[in-house]
């Protein structure tokens, strides 16, 4: 599902215009990817939380000149679902729920 179908079906089912709504839209995500920035995490409850990772620098090879390079480290945003959505994992792996 795109950005642009969340838009409609929420716009849908709020009876609100589709512009309202992706501004509001807009607005939710640009909060969480500032507060993860700021705080390093974003909690949820019965979603999940999103949280800052730092994934460290290494080495990498170039195949055809055998150069080797420093990859930096770099920041990137987790998501961890939350224990009440288990069961969507559950149905996608056709396993029967507890």
């Amino acid at each position: 599902m795109t950005k642009n179908q969340i838009i409609k079906k929420v716009a849908d089912i709020t009876g609100t215009s589709k512009s309202k709504t992706k501004e509001t839209i807009q607005v939710f995500l640009d909060v969480i990817i500032e507060e993860v920035k700021n705080e390093g995490e974003i909690k949820l409850k019965g979603f999940g939380n999103f949280k800052e990772k730092i994934v460290p620098g290494r080495e990498i090879q170039n195949y055809k000149t055998k150069e080797k390079t420093k990859f930096p480290p770099r920041k990137i945003i987790t998501f961890r679902q939350a224990r009440s959505l288990s069961f969507l994992e559950k149905e996608y792996n056709n396993e029967k729920p507890k």
